[in-house]
């Protein structure tokens, strides 16, 4: 910009030192003989330098200067040490007079003695001053007073973008519009953030929307490892048995597991005396089976009781290899059930067989009443974040808004 301004100058300097005269625009060999300088353009304007009121009050220029006030929007002459807006349209100054001094003066500069005219010595009361009254540019004193011309400068709006400025020597300058607005600089760095406002009360709970179609299920996430074993709580009361539903037919045998490898064996321990059998009673007919009382209601959960200390595990014996799993045979019709017997002791377990394939799963039951709500458990520790997500791409900027007025 400096060495445009630079170039500028040096252009207009070599046009003055050769011709004495500079024409810039349209037609520029057409230039009055009484003129120094002339601008010409029917698309253009001529554009006064623009500064604020701090800026122009800090300058001291020669009588007759111009500048563009862009606080107040318009056009200040300098004159007579001080800066005077062009734009009220006129320069109307206050006109005062002093009964004691018999002076009247504007407000500007310039006074007249009226003391000869209204002491005047004769009776003749039509040569004094009884009223001051303005006409134009002309304050008139009534009954042959006298007349005061006061000067005024103007500054008319042509409505075409254009203004005519009259001085107060009756001088008239056009003054063309004021050039398309510049490019917006560049933007300011970002003020501190300011301090956040209280939270305002929570709105509303808006209505909740449709559920949305299940997404895929997850892949299922590696086990932890396994907690400590919670207190077991005392055993509830039994309920009533349902009726037992007909047996499902026997799934093919699955074929048998690879055997693990063969423990420690542990000690055998001692075995206890087998008790007597007892005589079995002759069976009765079977009664008929009474109807399923309804349901009570479950009682409320006990206070789980704390854990005793676990006991060491036996050593676990050996093994024995498993037999050759007999074909099972057709299973006869299911007789009468009899009375059951006292309960003679248990005898050692068997080895466990195959487990056979599971029958197809029965109707659901009714559900009964809901039981109490239980005491809540403590609450388990947090579990560890997850990882942040990768952020999502930036969208697209907004429009930006219509600029304000100035």
């Amino acid at each position: 910009m400096k060495v445009k301004l630079l170039i500028l100058i040096c252009i207009f300097s070599s046009l003055a030192q050769v011709y004495s005269q500079v024409k810039v625009g349209d037609n520029p060999n057409q230039i009055d003989a009484a003129s120094i300088l002339e601008l010409e353009s029917v698309d253009k304007a001529f554009v006064l330098t623009r500064i604020n009121t701090a800026q122009m009050n800090s300058i001291t220029p020669l009588n007759g200067a111009l500048i563009y006030n862009t606080d107040d929007n318009c056009i200040f002459q300098y004159n007579d040490n001080s800066w005077t807006s062009l734009c009220s349209g006129n320069d109307d100054q206050v006109l005062t007079f002093d009964p004691i001094t018999n002076i009247l003066t504007l407000e500007n500069g310039g006074s007249v003695d009226l003391t000869s005219l209204i002491n005047d010595p004769d009776s003749d009361p039509t040569n004094e001053i009884q009223i001051l009254s303005k006409t134009g540019n002309t304050i008139t004193l009534s009954n042959g007073g006298g007349t005061i011309n006061e000067t005024i400068s103007t500054l008319i709006d042509n409505g075409d973008g254009t203004f005519t400025y009259t001085a107060e020597d009756g001088t008239i300058t056009n003054i063309g519009t004021i050039g398309a607005q510049g490019p917006t600089g560049a933007q300011g760095p970002q003020g501190d953030q300011g301090v956040t406002g209280a939270q305002g009360p929570q709105g509303d709970q808006g209505v909740t929307g449709a559920q949305g179609p299940q997404g895929d299920q997850g892949v299922t996430g590696a086990q932890g490892p396994q907690g400590d074993q919670g207190v077991t709580g005392a055993q509830g009361p039994q309920g009533i048995q349902g009726v037992t539903g007909a047996q499902g037919p026997q799934g093919d045998q699955g074929p048998t597991g690879a055997q693990g490898p063969q423990g420690d064996q542990g000690v055998t321990g001692a075995q206890g005396p087998q008790g007597d059998q007892g005589v079995t009673g002759a069976q009765g007919p079977q009664g008929d089976q009474g109807v399923t009382g309804a349901q009570g209601p479950q009682g409320i959960q006990g206070v789980t009781g704390a854990q005793g200390p676990q006991g060491d595990q036996g050593v676990t014996g050996a093994q024995g290899p498993q037999g050759i799993q007999g074909v099972t045979g057709a299973q006869g019709p299911q007789g009468d059930q009899g009375v059951t017997g006292a309960q003679g002791p248990q005898g050692p377990q068997g080895i466990q067989g195959v487990t056979g394939a599971q029958g197809p799963q029965g109707d659901q039951g009714a559900q009964g009443p809901q039981g109490d709500q239980g005491v809540t458990g403590a609450q388990g520790p947090q579990g560890i974040q997850g990882v942040t997500g990768a952020q999502g791409p930036q969208g697209d900027q907004g429009v930006t808004g219509a600029q304000g007025p100035q």
